[in-house]
């Protein structure tokens, strides 16, 4: 739409987006539109500004939509639903889910593509109307739920999914038997205003499962009918409320990292890796001798079979060390002959092409040097 045109709906009034080839683009210049609906069948439509309903359905059921990472605000209905071939890809859109019914419907997803990228969903009505998050299965990026009796339906994966609803009468609501699957589990929970999850069906639970290996660790809390399983814990905090059939949850505020907990650790210093470091025990900020004892050592290209027999104390190397040190069984005449050694920048392979008599000089040299080290130390 040109951005001095004047457009004026009707109640009912739809927009639809037909065209059958690719490369179009949608352009509002920031009017006010009521029901969108794409259809147009390898059609291509790519947002080029925001996108906003007042009121009315945003309904995409064939062809290829990319948001192009603006944001739409929808009061009524965005649906992904249906049968046909489409492919949506939200890239770093946000679309804003403001109105009661069903927010989201993702009912039918067969041949759907749908690129959730790092776009967020926000569903934000805070009336106490019921409310529907059809989620279809799907794999989402981010959602955040801040408003009030919404009820999320099916098993889906979300990378964030922040329950921010603290002080919300209902709460948000998983269907029965129902399993969402998180990497980040977050919340908005005060004192006097606790964030509420809860199952549609009392004494029936819907899962939590985390993603990573990591703790889930939250506070302020209103918690019925969950169960929680995956990652290291899952902790609702001192200040949460148990109501009733909870699973996998711990009311208390996770452990603290202990020196014991670090000892465990799998660590990687350096490019050091863990093989390497796996007998060591490692008290940190203060090494003691004997830990370092044991480590097995790789020092200026020297094999730890080089140095499996000796026992090194760092700076304060002591005589009696050294003096167990056999250099001559170490470093044997055979090994040294298959030495490339440089004298004043002169390799062996330099040396070869030089006379005769100065290559004898200097292999005089060298192994004379030796052999009084090795006498002295015998």
């Amino acid at each position: 739409m040109g951005a001095n045109m004047t457009y004026t709906h009707n109640i009912g009034s739809v927009i639809r987006f037909s065209g059958t080839t690719t490369g179009n683009t949608i352009t509002t210049n920031g009017k006010i539109m009521r029901s969108i609906t794409i259809n147009g069948s390898g059609g291509g439509w790519t947002l080029q500004d925001a996108l906003t309903q007042s009121p009315g359905v945003f309904n995409f059921s064939w062809g290829t939509l990319n948001t192009n990472g603006m944001t739409i605000t929808c009061p009524t209905n965005f649906s992904v639903t249906g049968t046909a071939a489409r492919t949506l890809t939200l890239g770093a859109s946000s679309i804003i889910l403001n109105g009661t019914g069903t927010q989201f419907d993702a009912t039918t997803t067969t041949n759907l593509t749908f690129n959730p990228n790092t776009s967020t969903i926000t569903a934000t009505n805070t009336s106490a109307t019921a409310k529907t998050f059809i989620g279809g299965n799907l794999t989402f990026n981010d959602l955040t739920i801040s408003g009030d009796n919404i009820t999320i339906s099916g098993n889906n994966i979300f990378n964030t999914l922040a329950v921010n609803n603290g002080g919300r009468t209902n709460g948000l609501i998983f269907t029965a038997g129902s399993t969402q699957t998180v990497s980040f589990f977050t919340t908005n929970g005060s004192s006097g205003s606790l964030a509420i999850i809860k199952s549609s069906s009392a004494g029936s639970a819907a899962t939590l499962t985390a993603a990573t290996a990591g703790q889930v660790s939250v506070d302020y809390m209103s918690i019925k009918d969950s169960t929680a399983t995956g990652g290291a814990g899952w902790y609702a905090g001192a200040n949460s409320t148990n109501v009733s059939g909870n699973t996998g949850w711990t009311f208390t505020i996770p452990p603290t990292t202990t020196q014991t907990a670090l000892s465990n650790t799998r660590i990687k210093l350096l490019g050091i890796s863990y093989n390497a470091l796996s007998y060591v025990r490692i008290k940190l900020l203060n090494l003691t001798n004997s830990a370092l004892q044991v480590v097995r050592v790789k020092l200026l290209g020297l094999s730890y079979s080089a140095l499996s027999r000796l026992y090194i104390a760092l700076i304060t190397t002591t005589q009696s060390v050294i003096s167990t040190l056999r250099i001559k069984k170490i470093i044997s005449q055979a090994a040294v002959s298959k030495l490339r050694v440089g004298l004043l920048g002169l390799s062996f392979l330099k040396m070869d092409s030089r006379p005769k008599r100065f290559k004898e000089q200097a292999k005089e040299f060298f192994y004379g040097r030796l052999g009084r080290f090795t006498s002295k130390n015998r």
